[in-house]
């Protein structure tokens, strides 16, 4: 999808609001909401999405087919809400910022391991048989009657990220990180039924970004897998609930006048009342120690 965002100083949010290019016809209408944020501090950063989805086709035209069509569901929807925290070991050296949000630069190679924990709750609703009534009776889908899904799932995990810098300026960064989470799923069936299941989900994400960063100028492409595997209650039923972003981006650094920053002020103490107290809740206490010492 296409759409607008923004960052200043820590916080980022953007907001997709229509797809680029188009479906077949035979593919049906897919309409979405997709808001996305991120926070790059120092020390960690975060990940939050709100993410809603309507109108789904399946893809197995050869096993399922409407008249040469593909059979497609206008009211189906999936909502997905969640999120994910990570602690970066090696801050003094690497920096995300320099890739994700451009407000650092990093002029030598350094990486970092990573540690936190993500947290996700999501729902599909296909408002009558997932699979068509008329294939459902005879072919051995595992999803056969199932209308609803409820999942939440959240768990511990660790990564691990690199940024490689070639002479100050140029960069390629790469990461992955990896969740082992303890999901709750329930499905629902067309005839009053459900199931309830608890189980294990293995989850690894990746991050990859390549650019040139110098004192006025950034040149930026960046690109966030999320994966979310959800494991069905009814017989073996798998889900999979993908997203991934990509951002370009040019940049050139100004220098703020003074009635730009009058008119950003209000804007700026909240952002640092909002910057100390997770500042007390999040950084280490070395560097609390240092902020002190320099004040």
């Amino acid at each position: 999808s296409f759409g607008v965002g923004f960052s200043y100083k820590w916080f980022s949010l953007s907001l997709g609001l229509f797809k680029l290019g188009s479906e077949p016809a035979n593919k049906g209408k897919t309409t979405s909401f997709d808001l996305q944020s991120n926070i790059y501090k120092r020390q960690w950063y975060l990940d939050f999405m709100i993410r809603n989805i309507k109108g789904f086709y399946i893809n197995d035209i050869d096993r399922i087919s409407n008249n040469g069509d593909f059979y497609y569901n206008p009211k189906m929807t999936t909502t997905v809400i969640g999120g994910a925290f990570w602690k970066i070991l090696n801050d003094k050296k690497f920096s995300y910022r320099a890739v994700m949000t451009q407000n650092e630069w990093q002029k030598k190679s350094a990486g970092s391991f990573l540690y936190g924990f993500e947290v996700y709750y999501g729902a599909m609703n296909a408002h009558g048989n997932i699979i068509p009534e008329s294939i459902a009776a005879t072919d051995p889908f595992v999803q056969n009657k199932v209308e609803k899904l409820r999942y939440f799932k959240i768990g511990p995990g660790a990564g691990y990220a690199y940024n490689f810098v070639i002479k100050r300026n140029f960069f390629i960064s790469a990461g992955v990180t990896g969740n082992l989470d303890v999901g709750f799923t329930k499905e629902h069936t067309t005839d009053g039924g459900g199931k309830t299941k608890l189980g294990v989900l293995p989850n690894v994400n990746a991050r990859i970004g390549a650019g040139y960063n110098s004192e006025l100028w950034n040149i930026n492409f960046n690109y966030l897998r999320n994966n979310l595997p959800i494991h069905g209650s009814i017989d073996d039923s798998k889900y999979n609930q993908f997203s991934g972003s990509y951002r370009l981006s040019f940049n050139r650094r100004l220098t703020l006048g003074h009635k730009t920053r009058k008119f950003l002020k209000p804007v700026d103490e909240q952002m640092n009342s909002v910057d100390k107290a997770m500042h007390n809740t999040f950084d280490s206490k070395k560097t609390k120690e240092a902020n002190k010492q320099s004040n």
